[in-house]
This record gives structure tokens, C-alpha cells and sequence, in this order.
């Protein structure tokens, strides 16, 4: 066995800490950290981390905890949930220790896990757009998010980028730099993420022991929200998915949707239970979701206004968003609006975007406008921001000081809403680029679509208005609007409106402004609506 010690001498705290990564007879190493430690295994994944005793990490004959490779592919029947074909880890080329680091080699890029003061940091540098993940405890585990909401730790909607794991032990890790979807904590290409272990308070134990006991009561339905829109498959049919997790009395959970009951499957190790409803598009819907135990009704969540419909993604910039000048409100009651956690009807400001803008948008008036002509429930999940050109946009920012990481903030409602789960992607941005080379533009917007869609695992469409109006001295920028036909031209994009058409009383500040009055916001909402409903009588 092979030995590599260092020696951190941290000055300010005049403390000597000691780290051991150790080389195992296998080829893997163990390291040291705060309450226990990790081992990297001999494809350089880790494969264990262990606090206090207990694992924190979800072992399975058919994957390894950690994993370095492409994303799994979904396959979709017509109805109900994807099954998903694994992918294969990359081999890694060599593996090696030197101080307090461990570095695992590939062709397609670089592992680099550091047990620096007892936390583990692992940085991942992809030659190509390739991921690592690592599984977390999946059966027993809890998530605290920042808002210190306790969640089971396979919660399948919200994606986070900070919470805390615990499980049965004194010992709880804090996960920071990345994204937590379901069981996994996912590692984008050219990034890293920190693993702290710290001990639990007095109150983390007390809380953990809570909302595990057999005895308790803590139920969550997590599908369907009040308001949720779920895409439909075809003209009549769509999918309702009911998912949650029950508290440990339960032993059968059934739904009843508009006066059919259905049995819904539930794992009795943690309570989690789902299905997917096959069922006819339209809505509001309100569905019953019973517990029994022994037979015996024991919880009972009613959810209201639920529906199969048509679901979009809005991104860009300011007109996309919360800036026009005044609010408006959707007149149908049947267009809602999600921002990751939560659905509410789309009455202005519209939830999600990530200015968080509070005026006038145009969905209202595109959700009404559609809602007229189809009779089914429209969904709006919003994520633009103010004045953002297109580079600001792409997933590779280095070059910009970008804390909004506008990319990772779209994505990660594109992620919540899953494979097929939105129709299209509606983008309004160009007025921001009237300082940008054509080229770059022109590059920027193609780097932007192709990785959303290789990231979200689905050929999304992806329409693009043209947009590039300031004010009536400046109304338009023909290279961008350039750039814009090409990439419809193209086919890269699918042609949005042309909404550099809209000025006079359509615009705020008495016509001067870039925004949109109360009557452009209406008008822009039915540009959308009608050529989005070209397509949709194409494809339907």
C-alpha cells in the first residue's frame, strides 16, 4: 500500500491539519475527510464517502455512485414515463495522487477530486460536452434547501444548486456548485463542485429523526400542482403525472380523477409513490389523492385546476419579460405560469424570469389568444432578462463577469419540465446585440441551441422572433435582423414575428421607449399566438 501524506498549515487559524490519500491494493484510493472518508475507485469516480459511519452515497449493482460520461439516453413509449437506455462510463486512462489530490485521466477530459481541509472538491475539465454525476443517498436521505424546506432526496421537479444531505448519523453534506436533480448531483463541463461535511446540530438530528419516523405524518405531493399544465402527446391525449412521498403508515395510495380511481404504485421503504395517467387534453381537472393504511383512509390532498394542455418556454431579453408598461392579466383563467417550485394563472408580473422584473408582459395575451383557438389549458414558464445579448447566453461565459448564469437558469426549468414536457421555446432577444458583430451573433445563437437541446436530451423547437427596435430614431439594426433570417433560413431556428413592426402607440413613454404600452404588449402576445399556431396546425 502506498502512502502520500501532506502537511496544510493554515496561518491565520495557527492550526496543523493532516490529510491521508491512500493508494489501495485495487488501484483506488481512500482519502480523509471531516467525520469519515471517500474512496475514488480505479475508473476515478468516486464510489464512496462516508460520514459518521453511514453512506452517503447510493450504491447499485448497475451503476457505480459516481460516473463520467455522456447524459442517458430517454426512450418514450406513446403514453406514460421514459425508460432510459445507460449510457457507458468513460475508461479512464490513469490515475494518480499527489498531496492532498487525486487526478483521474481520460481521453475525454479530467477528474480532479481535492481533500483540502477535510471538504472534497471536485473539478471536472470535458473535452467535450460530457458530464459527471454522483448518485446520493437515495433511500432514507433527506434534502434541506436553502429555503429550509425538507425534501426527500430523490424529489424529482425542483433542480437546486445548494442543499444538505442527511441520513442516519451525526453527520450531514452540504452541496454546493452544481446541480442536485433527483438522486444525482450533476457536474457540468468546465466546472466544479464542493462537498463539505459538517456536524449536526442538536436541532439537524431532532428534525432528521422527525420527518423519518415510521410514526410521522410528513406527506408531499409533488405532481400535480394547483394550476400545473402538463404538455399534451397529441390533440386529445396527454399524461398526468401523480408523484409524492407518503408518510410511513401508508401502505396504498389511490387517485381519483374527475370520478375514476386509480391505484397508484408506492415503495413502502420510503413512501415515494407515482404514476403516469393517460388522459384527454383539456382541463381544469381536479384530482383526489387518497392514503389508506390497513385499509383506512389516513391523508387525503385535493388538487384543484390541473390540466393537459400546451406548455412554452419564454427566454431573451426585457421584452420577454416583466417590462412593459403596465401590468395586464390573462382575461381566459385558463393560462397559468411556473417558476420552478410553484404554477399560478399568468396574471402580470408572470413568475420565473430571472430579472425579476414586476410590469407588463405579452403572455397573457398570447396564452388567451391560444386558449381561443385550441380550448386547452396554456402554460407559460418565463426565464428572460433585461437587457442580455446572445453571448451572454451561452453556456460558455469564462469571458464575462455573469453571476445570473442566465444558461444554467433556463435549463434548469427546461430539466424540471423533462423530456417533451413544453412545446417550444419562444426567444425574444436582439435588441442587445446592436453593438455585437453579425458573426458573433450569428455564432452565439447557434452555440446557445445547440447545446440547450443537447443538454435538455430532445430536439425542442426553438422559435425566434426579430427583434432589434430602440426608438424611432434608431428603429431597427439590419445585422441583427440579418443574423435572425439566416437562422430561420436555416432551419436553426423556426421564425418568430417581427415585432421591430410594432412602433407609435405601441411602445411605452408615449411611443419613445423600447418597452411596450398596454397595447403593443396585447398585440405582441397575438403576433406570437398566430404564427406559433401555424406550426401547431401543422404538427397536430
Amino acid at each position: 500500500m502506498k502512502r502520500f501524506t501532506f502537511l496544510l498549515i493554515t496561518f491565520l487559524a495557527a492550526t496543523t491539519l493532516f490529510a491521508d490519500v491512500v493508494q489501495n491494493k485495487d488501484g483506488s484510493y481512500t482519502a480523509d475527510i471531516t467525520g469519515g472518508s471517500a474512496v475514488i475507485d480505479g475508473n476515478g469516480c468516486v464510489s464512496s464517502l462516508k460520514l459518521g459511519g453511514a453512506e452517503f452515497l447510493s450504491i447499485r449493482e448497475d451503476r457505480a455512485a459516481g460516473f463520467f460520461g455522456p447524459a442517458d439516453k430517454e426512450v418514450f413509449g406513446f403514453y406514460g414515463s421514459p425508460k432510459s437506455v445507460k449510457a457507458q462510463p468513460f475508461k479512464a486512462k490513469s490515475l494518480s495522487a499527489e498531496g492532498d489530490k487525486v487526478t483521474a485521466t481520460y481521453d475525454e477530459g479530467k477528474v480532479v477530486y481535492d481533500f483540502t481541509g477535510g471538504k472534497l472538491k471536485i473539478s471536472l475539465t470535458s473535452a467535450i460536452d460530457a458530464y459527471y454525476y454522483l448518485r446520493i443517498m437515495y433511500y432514507g436521505g433527506l434534502l434541506r434547501t436553502p429555503d429550509n424546506r425538507y425534501l426527500p432526496s430523490h424529489y424529482p421537479v425542483q433542480t437546486f444548486t445548494k442543499a444538505a444531505l442527511f441520513t442516519d448519523c451525526d453527520y450531514n453534506l452540504l452541496i454546493e456548485g452544481t446541480d442536485i436533480e433527483w438522486s444525482y448531483i450533476v457536474l457540468r463541463p468546465n466546472r466544479s463542485l464542493l462537498l463539505t461535511p459538517r456536524k449536526n446540530t442538536p436541532e439537524d438530528t431532532e428534525t432528521y429523526k422527525l420527518r423519518t419516523s415510521p410514526s410521522g405524518t410528513h406527506t408531499c405531493v409533488v405532481s400535480p400542482k394547483e394550476y400545473q399544465v402538463f404538455q399534451r402527446r397529441t390533440k386529445d391525449m396527454g399524461v398526468i403525472r401523480i408523484e409524492g412521498i407518503a408518510d410511513r403508515k401508508t401502505d396504498e395510495v389511490k387517485a381519483q380523477l374527475e370520478g375514476v380511481w386509480y391505484d397508484i404504485p408506492i415503495n413502502k421503504a420510503d413512501g415515494g409513490f407515482g404514476r403516469s395517467i393517460p388522459y384527454s387534453a383539456g382541463g381544469w381537472y381536479t384530482i383526489d389523492i387518497v392514503g389508506k393504511s390497513g385499509g383506512k383512509r389516513v391523508w387525503q390532498k385535493t388538487i384543484n385546476r390541473v390540466g393537459i394542455g400546451e406548455v412554452f418556454v419564454g427566454a431573451g431579453q426585457s421584452n420577454s419579460t416583466n417590462s412593459g408598461e403596465f401590468q395586464t392579466k390573462q382575461e381566459s383563467n385558463m393560462v397559468s405560469c411556473f417558476d420552478g417550485r410553484f404554477w399560478q394563472l399568468a396574471n402580470d408580473p408572470v413568475l420565473g424570469t430571472r430579472d425579476g422584473t414586476g410590469c407588463g408582459s405579452y403572455y397573457p395575451a398570447f396564452g388567451d389568444a391560444l386558449y381561443a383557438k385550441y380550448k386547452v389549458p396554456i402554460g407559460i414558464v418565463s426565464t428572460g432578462y433585461g437587457g442580455s445579448n446572445a453571448e451572454r447566453w451561452t453556456p460558455d461565459t469564462t469571458n464575462l463577469v455573469d453571476k445570473d448564469r442566465l444558461y444554467d437558469y433556463m435549463m434548469s426549468r427546461i430539466r424540471a419540465l423533462g423530456p417533451y414536457g413544453f412545446r417550444a421555446l419562444l426567444w425574444h432577444q436582439g435588441e442587445a446585440d446592436y453593438r455585437s458583430e453579425a458573426e458573433d451573433c450569428y455564432a452565439n445563437l447557434c452555440k446557445l441551441i445547440r447545446a440547450a437541446r443537447e443538454d435538455a436530451g430532445w430536439y425542442f423547437p426553438w422559435f425566434a422572433a426579430k427583434t432589434t427596435y430602440h426608438s424611432p430614431k434608431y428603429p431597427r439594426w439590419d445585422h441583427v435582423r440579418d443574423v435572425y433570417q439566416r437562422i430561420w433560413d436555416e432551419g436553426i431556428a423556426l421564425q418568430g414575428p417581427d415585432t421591430d413592426t410594432l412602433t407609435g402607440d405601441y411602445r411605452d413613454m408615449n411611443g419613445e421607449g423600447i418597452h411596450l404600452s398596454p397595447k403593443g404588449l396585447k398585440k405582441h402576445g397575438e403576433m406570437w399566438a398566430e404564427v406559433v399556431s401555424e406550426y401547431l396546425d401543422e404538427v397536430l
